[in-house]
């Protein structure tokens, strides 16, 4: 929730101050309301109409506990497709999905702050309709796995996106880029996602990795079971 000029990487009012670092995004005023009286302006809360001043967020999708219907997985989406209460991803059993990955390669850095995560996969966005139109409302990006200390997340809040009809490329908040190219025959998109200059550490393992793509209000997640580890642990490939 929230005003998009707070997520949109301009200093839109002069200030010298851009986005997370603009108090005046997130304080508490007539304009920008706290709700559930937790403390939290509404724009900043991520549990805008649920109380919960501890604002923790176990799964690190971005959705408080207090009102995350899969508080264990991450899904920001939140997409419940049957109305039960229990988000899509962590419902049994959970819905088919449209996204089949082919390859999710993890680079991690000693030293830190130099990491690399590489997302391969294939897309059908019929359910979406226009996928452009549906990327233009936000796209999420979560890696969990292994050996990872917790979702590693690529956010496309607000793309920047150039769309040539059969290629789409958009940039995220931290300077990740989303590739989605039309196959030659059929609906389908092939998806690569990459990102560079992350903080985790090694090692990493071969226990498998699970992607998470949040895309036109639904949650889409698939999964590699294992993976092969190099270097030390610094560098895990895995593939299907």
């Amino acid at each position: 929730p929230g005003d998009p000029t707070c997520f949109d990487g301009i200093d839109n009012d002069g200030d010298g101050l851009i986005d997370g670092a603009d108090t005046g995004c997130f304080a508490i005023s007539p304009s920008n309301p706290d709700s559930d009286g937790d403390g939290f302006a509404d724009i900043s809360d991520n549990c805008p109409k649920v109380a919960n001043a501890d604002q923790k967020d176990g799964d690190g999708d971005g959705v408080g506990d207090a009102c995350d219907n899969c508080a264990a997985d991450f899904n920001p989406d939140q997409s419940d497709s049957n109305g039960n209460g229990r988000g899509d991803i962590c419902d049994s059993p959970p819905p088919p999905t449209p996204l089949s990955l082919s390859l999710v390669r993890l680079r991690a850095n000693r030293r830190g702050g130099n990491g690399s995560i590489l997302v391969r996969g294939v897309l059908d966005p019929s359910e979406l309709g226009v996928l452009s139109q549906a990327i233009s409302g936000g796209l999420v990006v979560g890696v969990t796995g292994a050996g990872l200390a917790g979702p590693e997340t690529m956010a496309f809040p607000f793309p920047r996106c150039i769309d040539s009809g059969t290629h789409i490329q958009c940039v995220g908040t931290r300077g990740e880029v989303a590739d989605f190219r039309k196959q030659r025959a059929g609906s389908s998109f092939n998806v690569k996602i990459r990102a560079g200059q992350r903080s985790f550490a090694p090692p990493l393992t071969s226990a498998g990795v699970t992607v998470t793509l949040s895309l036109g209000g639904r949650d889409r997640r698939d999964q590699i079971t294992t993976c092969n580890v190099h270097g030390r642990g610094t560098s895990a490939s895995c593939r299907k």
